[in-house]
């Protein structure tokens, strides 16, 4: 039986077990551009706002590239991959 991997780092979530690395079973999921790591809970992505926390307006549009840094040790997950949901909420 495995463990699922957990989210660590970032608001709101668990430390990163080895020295703000990923330990056992444990994933980071960091945006690619300013390196902020996303958690669990709500946060501003300043990517998609332009620094102000505001949604641009009315039918904007943006990339957001995010990088995953898996367990620095043996996993005991051995799935072939591994996915994740993030979901944003335009505030007006």
């Amino acid at each position: 039986m495995h463990k699922h991997w957990t989210l660590c780092g970032g608001t709101g979530a668990p430390a990163c077990e080895v020295g703000g690395l990923p330990g056992r079973d444990q994933y980071q999921l960091k945006t690619a551009a300013d390196g902020v790591a996303i958690a669990g809970s709500a946060q501003c992505d300043t990517a998609l706002t332009a620094g102000s926390c505001q949604a641009l307006g009315p039918n904007a549009a943006g990339s957001e590239y995010l990088s995953i840094t898996a367990p620095s040790s043996s996993s005991s997950d051995s799935s072939s991959s591994f996915q994740t949901v993030v979901t944003y909420i335009a505030i007006p």
